[in-house]
């Protein structure tokens, strides 16, 4: 199973880079979440977007890693639901 997964890895495309001013150019209600115990150079990136997208929400889940989704999908899927039923608050949409 972990070659397998390393094979994935490799063959993925990377990630589409963003730049502070595309992320200052957010207007949409964002939600930006991570571990608390997500190792650093995880957190850096995450702690650093949350303070650029405009009045994004930050959320640092307790006793939780950087695999929040994969590990924990009821929790994940809780704070999903917490971010569509503010967002929809805030733009007057029924959800």
């Amino acid at each position: 199973a972990n070659a397998a997964s390393l094979q994935a890895l490799f063959e993925q495309s990377p990630p589409t880079a963003l730049t502070a001013s595309e992320l200052a150019a957010i207007a949409c209600p964002t939600t930006i979440a991570r571990g608390a115990q997500t190792r650093l150079c995880y957190s850096l990136v995450t702690d650093a977007a949350a303070g650029i997208v405009p009045a994004a929400r930050h959320v640092k889940v307790a006793d939780a890693g950087h695999l929040l989704p994969e590990q924990e999908p009821e929790r994940f899927a809780s704070l999903v639901h917490e971010h569509l039923k503010a967002a929809s608050s805030a733009t007057g949409v029924a959800r």
